[in-house]
């Protein structure tokens, strides 16, 4: 869809060309960089005169096989209950997604199975020949002793030599062969456990929040407040004003004991937090652990997985019990003037600028917003710099483990 609309795009006459998408039309590339293909979606999306042009040299079908191809034509030609029909596209693909994973999880452990099954062969086998060589070497030292106990032949001493040679073989041998079946057992057993969890995600129904009830701890002053905030940041009809960010608190924030930072009890620990904190989150950092890329290859990048996040942690934003300063840094290789903006939730997204990396944006703001920050990164280099801020750090797997 974004192909076919650059192409209208630079098909229209100078002066019909809409001011807002100048950029995006002196843009040569073959792929728009993020920012810019944020502003040509959202004007297709929210322009029905462009959308009707772009109609116009589209060829595609709400028919057509390739799903993403169905997905465009819903998008550009809008037939009644063409959301329903996208949304029901997304979550088709997302089955599909976690199938493969199952598929391949289930490969996995049926190679390790065999694998376990011929070292077991094997350590069989290397026992029986230990006991047979240790039994015949016993059985020769016996003889020999019956024959002389007192001086012995020293043929037989360089041939009982020569067995005790041959018995630590192989029983280092077999020392060896235990130790490999046991990673091949510890191997198994994490990939069944990766194979349950996968299974288990795709028949559990949906199961009912098990967050606490925050209203029922306040009044009624601070109640009406909270409410308040919440509707007015999540009001469609005027974008909301950037919330201001919480006062410095020099005392630092600690997890309570028994929490680990890479649990989802950490996040839920933020949520009922009774003080005002700022959330620095580490975009591309949460996306991989979100699709690991040596199971879906390119995914963490991709604009939809930005627009998953930003859902998580809009959220977020509303069940916390403080209103926090939430932001997410992702790393861009342009520079924009559209580098940042505000979610209507009051999340607030940046792109860097070209060359500047979103780990040193999220280690400078720590310093910046002082001990009253949460970092959530898996990188090492960004969490050792937040901490050095004062700043507690939170691994991204808690995040990914409590969206």
């Amino acid at each position: 869809m974004i192909e076919i609309a650059r192409q209208t795009l630079r098909e229209m006459d100078g002066p019909d060309r809409p001011g807002v998408l100048r950029k995006v039309n002196a843009h040569t590339g073959l792929g728009l960089p993020p920012p810019r293909f944020k502003v040509l979606k959202e004007y297709v999306d929210q322009n029905e005169w462009f959308r009707d042009l772009v109609a116009e040299d589209f060829e595609g079908s709400t028919d057509d096989d390739d799903p993403y191809e169905q997905v465009a034509a819903y998008f550009i030609l809008r037939p009644e209950g063409w959301e329903q029909r996208v949304e029901d596209i997304r979550r088709d693909l997302r089955d599909a997604d976690q199938t493969d994973r199952i598929r391949v999880l289930e490969a996995e452990n049926k190679k390790l199975v065999g694998e376990r099954k011929k070292l077991m062969r094997g350590e069989r086998k290397a026992r029986s020949r230990a006991d047979k060589a240790e039994a015949q070497a016993d059985k020769r030292v016996e003889q020999a002793w019956e024959e002389a106990r007192e001086n012995l032949p020293s043929e037989l001493v360089q041939e009982r030599d020569q067995q005790a040679i041959e018995i630590r073989h192989l029983k280092r041998e077999l020392a060896d062969q235990a130790a490999e079946l046991e990673e091949v057992r510890r191997q198994r057993d994490e990939t069944r456990a990766d194979l349950e969890q996968e299974r288990k995600i795709d028949r559990s129904p949906p199961t009912p929040s098990a967050l606490p009830n925050i209203w029922a701890e306040l009044d009624e002053v601070e109640a009406a407040q909270h409410l308040d905030e919440v509707v007015r940041r999540l009001f469609t009809g005027t974008r909301p004003s950037a919330p201001e960010p919480p006062a410095v608190i020099h005392q630092p924030l600690v997890l309570p004991d028994g929490v680990s930072p890479d649990s989802r009890e950490a996040m839920e620990w933020l949520i009922n937090l009774g003080t005002p904190f700022n959330l620095l989150v580490d975009g591309y950092n949460v996306t991989a652990k979100m699709y690991p890329p040596e199971v879906w290859p390119d995914r963490f990048w991709q604009p939809e997985s930005r627009d998953r996040l930003h859902g998580d942690l809009s959220t977020f934003w509303v069940r916390a019990r403080m209103v926090p300063w939430v932001t997410v840094i992702w790393d861009s290789n342009v520079s924009s003037d559209r580098s940042a903006y505000r979610l209507q939730t009051g999340v607030e997204v940046r792109f860097t600028f070209e060359g500047r990396e979103a780990d040193d944006e999220i280690i400078d703001l720590a310093r910046e917003l002082g001990p009253s920050t949460v970092v959530v990164s898996s990188d090492g280099k960004v969490l050792a710099g937040a901490q050095a801020a004062g700043a507690l750090g939170l691994k991204s797997e808690a995040l990914v483990d409590w969206a």
